[in-house]
């Protein structure tokens, strides 16, 4: 992914480029948001193994979601 070049950059990026990466970083952001809208305020997991599986399940449960609506 490329990264959005701030507005004093000596190289700017044409304008079929900003907003190229302005749709992908908001893909991602909606992504992202989407994910943590799923998630409980507090994951109780006593070993690390235990805090991966409800990670992914939470992450298979979002994609799941997203298939049946």
């Amino acid at each position: 992914m490329k990264i959005q070049r701030k507005s004093n950059a000596k190289r700017i990026d044409t304008l079929e480029q900003k907003n190229e990466k302005l749709k992908m970083r908001k893909r991602i952001e909606t992504t992202i948001s989407d994910i943590k809208k799923m998630f409980p305020r507090t994951i109780h997991a006593v070993t690390l193994e235990g805090f991966l599986i409800k990670l992914t399940l939470f992450v298979f449960g979002l994609q799941l979601n997203k298939i049946i609506n």
